[in-house]
């Protein structure tokens, strides 16, 4: 937590004007954290055209993707399969696996949380642990309902507890 912590309070105490700002913060920090180099391109510079998967397909053609990683359920978003393989784009299917890894705290670990708690949880391994490349392992504990029931080391439940808790954005920053 303590090496993320310094540009996580820059962030949460700046004062921004629309939500989109901050979510690209947020993945430009994400991504230099887990060491992800791939260009960000925004559909809005494209210029193309659709709906639904003719959408999806030109976005693919106007980039020259050979592929599309898909989400679960790929048959029911992308109709269109016979289209994307025209113009010689394979859809890939994936299903997310949660990776498990150690916890720096009492608590179990929990998968479905936001990347951040892998980040706060193994720090510069954790890109090592999306991909594969180390041995995780979970540690096990004993909840206490007289502790705070956040999954984080102690000192960052006691700085989302104090977020939480301030009146103020500047508040909310200095709780970090």
């Amino acid at each position: 937590f303590g090496i993320f912590a310094p540009t996580l309070k820059k962030m949460f105490e700046a004062p921004w004007q629309r939500l989109v700002d901050l979510d690209a913060a947020m993945l430009a920090f994400l991504m230099d954290a887990f060491s992800i180099r791939t260009a960000i391109v925004k559909s809005s510079a494209l210029a193309v055209e659709g709906a639904k998967s003719e959408l999806i397909l030109n976005l693919c053609r106007a980039v020259k993707a050979d592929a599309l990683l898909a989400g679960f359920g790929v048959s029911r978003v992308y109709p269109d399969q016979e289209a994307f393989a025209r113009h010689g784009i394979e859809i890939r299917p994936h299903q997310f696996r949660h990776p498990a890894y150690r916890q720096c705290g009492p608590a179990p670990f929990m998968a479905g949380l936001a990347s951040v708690d892998l980040l706060f949880n193994a720090g510069p391994q954790s890109r090592a642990i999306l991909l594969g490349e180390t041995e995780a392992g979970i540690a096990g504990g004993a909840e206490s309902l007289s502790d705070v029931p956040i999954l984080h080391s102690r000192g960052m439940a006691q700085a989302l507890v104090g977020a939480a808790r301030a009146k103020s954005r500047p508040g909310r920053g200095k709780a970090f």
